[in-house]
């Protein structure tokens, strides 16, 4: 096994050995948490098209449950421009988005709030803004969570998870293909007796997709690797790969090879030891080449990878969290790997409780973002995580709470009265501020009533036939700044 240095050393040193050229280097990299006064968690990223970032997860603080799939947009430099939450009256979440084809956002994750019972697969498509487009359930009775979704090149969609309400028993890999209405063309059910799951779908060519994960099978010590590919045009599998290896293997990740076949990445745990970060080489055909092992010296520290990127045939980017075995607190953590593979570079960001990173990406001006959790910083028990290296991988300093979105109640002389309300209401407005608008969004995220409004003072706001229900009021500021509070719909 290739050993590494102690965790603390690698990210003290060695960044030198990383410093290609600083022609990329051309904004300030940042670290920011984004959320309310409740439990806020980012878990997947994508680039958009104006180099800004939008992130899905799952929030606790604006929320009619108890908690909502959660959808916020960033710029280039991590200023908040808009959130977006999802669900209904109990425990929602996203965990995957995508860019959508022609625009727009599909997030995946799983709703308890909708659907045929237990947790469903929640999908929704979003505008460019994050307003809903349509949400789908996929599921059956028991419970059902989607992890992963991807755009195809066919202009459809890949959304993978786990189904408990089919399958050999237990949970198996379930994967949808969707079009870009909603609508199921065709789906894979893989497993076995005992659980199966999978945590990342990937299109590595058109019309042909990779699935990592992991499960326990019959006659097995522990959790095995799973690698299986699809051609989802002509719906048949291209390879089938469960990999046994002592111990139990949580593959999280899957991105091509520097050599063009996959590499998988994720945890490998074995009774005594502590948890390592493990890499698997395939081939392009789903044969196992090699195992990799990288654990912490001396079986000092528990790492948990949950993301890993191949960055242009050079070697691969692996984010997660790392803790000192029997501590409590984690640190997200950030690594840089030659395909030896040895850890060349180490960042990480430290803070008490738990701070993780969940996805990671390398954007068009080369810098790295990853999305995450940090239960250290932001304003309330946990906020979602937005952390951008730039293309030396430099850090900038330790998250701070961007406060950008707020709880319209966080601001001193704002009211709604009354609330419940049944024909109109009355906004109050402080004159410190200027409000440009409001506007009243359904569970669902959907705009149903828009007003302009200049000035200060009380101001009368109608929506007119609003069925009896919860909503959202957005007051948008001539500033930009957004804030937000329930408002409720009497009979």
């Amino acid at each position: 096994m290739a050993k590494m240095n102690h965790i603390k050393a690698v990210v003290a040193g060695m960044a030198a050995l990383f410093c290609q050229t600083g022609l990329y280097a051309q904004f300030a990299p940042f670290a920011y948490t984004y959320g309310g006064s409740g439990n806020d968690m980012g878990y997947d990223l994508v680039e958009t098209a104006d180099s800004g970032y939008v992130c899905a997860g799952q929030s606790g603080s604006y929320t009619f449950g108890s908690s909502d799939a959660y959808l916020f947009k960033t710029d280039i430099n991590g200023q908040l421009v808009w959130r977006r939450n999802y669900g209904g009256f109990h425990t929602d979440g996203a965990r995957a988005v995508t860019r959508g084809h022609g625009g727009g956002f599909l997030l995946a994750g799983y709703t308890n709030s909708f659907g045929n019972g237990g947790y469903d697969y929640y999908v929704i498509r979003t505008d460019e803004t994050g307003d809903t487009l349509w949400t789908r359930t996929y599921g059956g009775a028991d419970w059902d969570f989607a992890y992963s979704v991807c755009a195809t090149a066919d202009g459809n969609y890949l959304v993978a998870g786990e189904t408990f309400s089919q399958g050999q028993g237990g949970s198996d890999i379930w994967v949808l293909k969707i079009n870009d209405n909603g609508d199921t063309l065709h789906t894979y059910l893989w497993g076995a007796a005992g659980n199966q799951t999978c945590r990342k779908v990937r299109e590595y060519a058109p019309g042909r997709a990779v699935v990592a994960g992991n499960g326990a099978f019959p006659f097995s010590d522990g959790q095995d690797a799973v690698l299986l590919g699809i051609d989802h045009v002509a719906q048949n599998y291209l390879f089938q790969t469960v990999v046994p290896y002592v111990g139990d293997q949580e593959i999280t990740a899957v991105d091509r090879s520097v050599t063009g076949g996959f590499a998988t990445f994720g945890i490998h745990t074995e009774t005594g030891h502590s948890k390592d970060l493990f890499i698997q080489y395939y081939q392009a055909d789903g044969t196992l080449l090699q195992n990799i092992e990288i654990p912490s010296a001396n079986e000092a520290f528990d790492v948990e990878i949950h993301a890993g990127i191949n960055y242009g045939n050079q070697g691969y980017y692996v984010a997660g969290s790392s803790r000192t075995v029997g501590g409590g607190d984690y640190e997200a953590l950030f690594f840089q790997l030659h395909p030896d593979p040895y850890v060349i570079l180490g960042r990480v960001i430290t803070a008490p409780r738990y701070n993780g990173l969940w996805s990671i990406l390398r954007a068009v001006d080369k810098g790295i973002v990853m999305g995450g959790i940090s239960e250290g910083f932001g304003p309330g028990p946990s906020g979602a995580l937005v952390w951008k290296l730039d293309s030396l991988c430099t850090a900038g300093p330790y998250p701070v709470p961007l406060l950008g979105v707020e709880a319209l109640e966080t601001l001193p002389g704002f009211s709604v009265y009354p609330n419940p309300f049944t024909e109109s209401f009355l906004l109050s407005v402080p004159e410190s501020v200027q409000l440009s608008e409001i506007c009243i969004r359904d569970m669902g995220g959907r705009i149903i009533y828009r007003q302009r409004v200049q000035g200060t003072g009380q101001v009368t706001v109608s929506p007119g036939m609003v069925a009896q229900g919860i909503y959202t009021a957005e007051c948008v500021l001539a500033s930009g700044k957004r804030y937000y509070t329930k408002l409720v719909k009497a009979p």
